[in-house]
């Protein structure tokens, strides 16, 4: 690696090449197994068990109102709370 530095020195259009020919990824995605246990042929197929794989995960939120948060006396707490003070229970969750 030094040795590929000091050819560097001074170069920076050779440097910026070198680390950028480091950042590519050059392993394609070639098949998928699909939900049905049968493998994509072709990139279209591969793409879309990706993005039917996405829309089953990633849920959309409805664009209604926010629900407003519940206040009681026991979450309210000074001004100087941190995040760090805050306590979440499997019994908070639940609710």
């Amino acid at each position: 690696m030094n040795c590929k530095l000091t050819t560097f020195k001074g170069n920076k259009k050779a440097f910026y090449g070198f680390v950028r020919s480091k950042q590519k990824v050059r392993q394609r995605i070639t098949q998928l197994k699909t939900r049905q246990y049968t493998v994509t042929d072709t990139d279209e197929e591969a793409a879309g068990e990706i993005s039917d794989f996405f829309s089953f995960v990633f849920v959309r939120e409805g664009s209604g109102p926010v629900p407003e948060m519940e206040v009681s006396n026991d979450t309210i707490k000074e001004p100087d709370t941190k995040l760090t003070d805050i306590t979440v229970d499997q019994e908070m969750v639940r609710k």
